[in-house]
């Protein structure tokens, strides 16, 4: 697939899901539900000390019930948090051990993210990690906005192992993307429909 199919398919993608929450926002808001709802009941949630989950951008499926249940239940809650500070550190992030909704601030390109002054980087990567898509095929390769953050974290050593799961509405889904040298596969997906594990 060349670069400008990849960007075709990304647009398309991100414009159907942008016109399912348009176009019916009670379905997309019932299906974002339902799709955490499967993360809260399966075995690898409810056996992590530790998740890291994200704040979503442009449409990404809601992490709201996740976020509160973290909290509530206290399990640590770790967020990402994208780095500056010169080519080094472009398309590069940190996740934060985040006590609260309160230590979130916006951040790089308005995303909100940890405080760094009241939220330390994490120490370990986390039991279980939920990542947005715009994609995810069948077996576990995603297509995200093409800064490659998620592939460089999931490349770093000590992350390369932990549990992966991506969260996408159902109309995300396909059934094969292009492989290319540095993608990292997830390691399952959840979605309205279901949640299937790929790999250990």
């Amino acid at each position: 697939m060349s670069d400008d199919a990849r960007k075709a398919l990304r647009s398309r993608l991100i414009a159907s899901r942008k016109a399912f929450a348009q176009e019916t926002p009670l379905l997309a808001q019932e299906a974002e539900q339902a799709a955490q709802d499967r993360i809260l009941a399966c075995r690898a949630w409810q056996n992590a000390r530790s998740v890291g989950l994200y704040v979503p951008i442009r449409g990404e499926l809601s992490t709201r019930r996740l976020l509160q249940a973290a909290w509530r239940e206290g399990r640590r809650c770790l967020l990402p948090r994208c780095l500056s500070g010169g080519a080094e550190a472009w398309g590069q992030m940190a996740f934060h051990d985040c006590p609260d909704e309160g230590a979130l601030l916006p951040g790089s390109f308005g995303i909100l993210e940890p405080d760094p002054a009241r939220c330390p980087v994490a120490d370990e990567p986390p039991d279980l990690l939920v990542v947005p898509a715009v994609a995810l095929d069948r077996d576990g390769y995603r297509l995200g906005y093409g800064g490659g953050y998620y592939d460089r974290l999931l490349a770093r050593s000590g992350w390369e192992n932990v549990r992966t799961l991506g969260l996408v509405f159902a109309l995300q889904v396909v059934d094969r993307l292009e492989r290319r040298p540095w993608d990292r596969p997830l390691c399952g997906l959840a979605t309205e429909e279901e949640l299937t594990w790929l790999r250990d």
